[in-house]
């Protein structure tokens, strides 16, 4: 397996595979609304917040993956949640999208400078997959 497959297969297993500490990004979202109606999730208003931020995160790497270069400003960090089906939409959007441009690259690819960052891509691919799965945490302790 060469660099871009094992980036490739550990976003996959952080986002809805298998990973080694327990439970996926998406097994902990499923069923937040089990027996209960949306107004029931407000109760716990910063689960929408925080999927909205982490959809925030894999969009603004998406974007710089494509040689953007712009300025994180708050309102592109903390977007407005909107309705939770939808805000699971865009999140599994911006996720295929991430993993549909991570595989197009080559190995050399991964170790050059992310858009307007001092990183590499590989640094800034992988900073997503700990920021989700950061944020993960945060989610599973607010469901208890």
């Amino acid at each position: 397996m060469n660099r871009v497959e094992s980036l490739v297969k550990e976003l996959q297993d952080a986002y809805d595979g298998e990973p080694w500490y327990g439970d996926s990004l998406r097994q902990t979202l499923d069923g937040i609304l089990d027996g209960t109606d949306e107004s029931r999730l407000r109760e716990r208003p910063r689960i929408p917040e925080l999927v909205a931020h982490i959809t925030s995160w894999i969009e603004i790497t998406n974007r710089r993956l494509d040689g953007e270069i712009f300025e994180v400003t708050d309102e592109i960090n903390f977007r407005t949640p909107g309705a939770w089906a939808d805000d699971l939409a865009r999140l599994d959007k911006a996720h295929r999208a991430l993993l549909d441009r991570v595989a197009k690259l080559t190995d050399a690819e991964l170790d050059q400078k992310m858009a307007g960052k001092p990183h590499s891509v590989e640094y800034g691919v992988r900073g997503v997959v700990q920021h989700n799965i950061y944020h993960q945490g945060q989610i599973a302790l607010l469901r208890k």
